[in-house]
C-alpha cells in the first residue's frame, strides 16, 4: 500500500492478512486402554479424535453388534461438539466369547452443515491365558494374594493353639 499524507510525505506499508474459510471435520478412532482383551467381560475405551479443520457438532458414537462379542453397556455414547484437534473418549462394556482377532464397527454421527455418518472398524486382539503368559502380558503376581492368606492362616492357627495350651 503506497500513500501520501497532507504534508506530502510518502509512505509504503505492507500488510499480510489471512482468511480461514473453514474445513471438514475428520474423525478417527482407536482403542485407548492399556489392558489387553481376554475372553469374558471387558471394558473397551475408545478415543475419538477430530484431525480435521472443521468442527463436528452433536457427535455421538454407537458401537454396533458383532458376531464375536456382545455389548453389555448402552450402545450409544453422546460426545457433544468436537473442535479441530479435539478428542473425546467413549467407554463400552463387551463380553467376548473366545480369543482371536475381533472387529468392532463404530458408527459416528455428527453435524457439519448437515448430518454426517462415518463407520469405522476397530480391530483388537483377544488373548487367552496361555497367550498372556507366552507374550508376557499377564502380571504374574497371582501367587501374592494366595501367599498372604496362607501366612495369615498359619499365624492364626499357631496363635490359637498357643492360647489353647495356656
Amino acid at each position: 500500500l503506497d500513500y501520501e499524507n497532507e504534508a506530502g510525505t510518502e509512505f509504503e506499508d505492507s500488510i499480510t492478512t489471512s482468511l480461514s474459510i473453514g474445513g471438514e471435520p475428520q474423525l478417527e478412532t482407536g482403542i485407548t486402554n492399556d489392558e489387553v482383551l481376554t475372553p469374558g467381560r471387558n471394558t473397551v475405551n475408545l478415543r475419538i479424535v477430530n484431525r480435521g479443520y472443521g468442527t463436528a457438532g452433536f457427535v455421538q458414537a454407537t458401537l454396533e453388534q458383532g458376531e464375536d462379542y456382545r455389548i453389555l453397556s448402552p450402545e450409544t455414547v453422546y460426545l457433544g461438539e468436537m473442535t479441530s484437534d479435539d478428542y473425546q473418549t467413549a467407554e463400552f462394556e463387551v463380553y467376548v466369547e473366545e480369543s482371536g482377532e475381533i472387529s468392532m464397527p463404530l458408527r459416528l454421527d455428527y453435524s457439519d452443515d448437515g448430518s454426517e455418518t462415518v463407520t469405522q472398524s476397530i480391530n483388537a486382539d483377544v488373548y487367552n491365558q496361555q497367550q498372556l503368559s507366552q507374550y508376557g502380558l499377564s502380571s504374574g503376581n497371582n501367587w501374592l494374594p494366595i501367599a498372604a492368606v496362607a501366612v495369615v492362616l498359619i499365624v492364626g492357627v499357631w496363635y490359637w493353639r498357643r492360647r489353647r495350651k495356656e
